[in-house]
């Protein structure tokens, strides 16, 4: 795994501005092919965002446990992504 996040800017850009509409029109723009790379579906996505708005830490249990020093804490909710 090559460090860094392992997809382009506009790929991301464009998860982002999809997200985005997913509370207005969802039928607006198609569906951004960065979720089929990371064989994820559009419920797990929008789920996973979810948590986020919550101050959640989302990621595997490794990365999880890797961050938590870093942000100076011994445990903390976190959100584990489900592979689909």
């Amino acid at each position: 795994m090559p460090d860094g996040i392992p997809f382009r800017l506009m790929d991301y850009l464009a998860l982002v501005e999809w997200t985005c509409h997913q509370g207005q029109d969802a039928n607006s723009t198609p569906r951004p092919h960065l979720l089929t790379r990371l064989n994820m579906s559009s419920g797990t996505w929008l789920n996973t965002c979810t948590y986020l708005e919550c101050g959640n830490i989302v990621g595997s249990l490794s990365s999880i446990q890797a961050v938590l020093p870093t942000l100076g804490l011994k445990r903390m909710t976190g959100v584990m992504i489900p592979n689909h």
